[in-house]
């Protein structure tokens, strides 16, 4: 599991905790160390996650469209129903 892409990304991302507390790892990093972090994205990734705010279902992480108007997050296939027929939404949140 990563964040950004695949398996550097998390590396990178261990490799930067590890210089903010100071330390070095040998190379090889633990894999109890990849295991945490591993959780620590899914926990991140669970935490941000969006609801639409056409269908209230929720919204994988990173695919939502927000609305510049009002700020609703909506999923791909609802955006349209959102903005049209009638145009742009004149509710404002």
């Amino acid at each position: 599991m990563a964040l950004f892409g695949d398996w550097r990304d998390t590396r990178a991302v261990i490799e930067a905790a590890y210089e903010g507390i100071g330390e070095s790892h040998p190379g090889n990093i633990p894999r109890r160390d990849w295991n945490l972090v591993e959780r620590a994205l899914e926990k991140f990734k669970a935490l941000s996650g969006r609801t639409c705010g056409e269908c209230g279902q929720p919204i994988a992480f990173r695919a939502e469209i927000v609305c510049l108007d009002c700020g609703v997050a909506l999923h791909k296939g609802c955006a349209p129903r959102h903005f049209w027929p009638a145009g742009r939404p004149d509710r404002r949140d």
